[in-house]
């Protein structure tokens, strides 16, 4: 059992960087113990790296916002 628990903090801190080392040892330690808190605060931190790193790609970046408005406002031109 110690062995998949190793295995898989290395493997979401492979993807995820040392915070997500960091949170996946608070959850299998809270888990381990029976500590809540530390349970919480780990799933906390994974979440938010979770959220962040899903939300980077989902946002168009300003540049791409306004090339969009531009080809907007050119085909209402030509179709106008």
């Amino acid at each position: 059992m110690p062995w998949i628990t190793l295995f898989l903090e290395q493997l979401v801190q492979w993807k995820l960087g040392f915070m997500g080392g960091v949170s996946a040892s608070l959850m299998a330690a809270g888990i381990k113990l029976g500590n809540t808190k530390c349970l919480i605060v780990g799933c906390v931190i994974l979440a938010l790296l979770l959220g962040s790193a899903h939300g980077s790609h989902a946002t168009p970046s300003t540049h791409q916002k306004s090339a969009r408005i531009a080809s907007l406002s050119q085909f209402e031109s030509e179709n106008a």
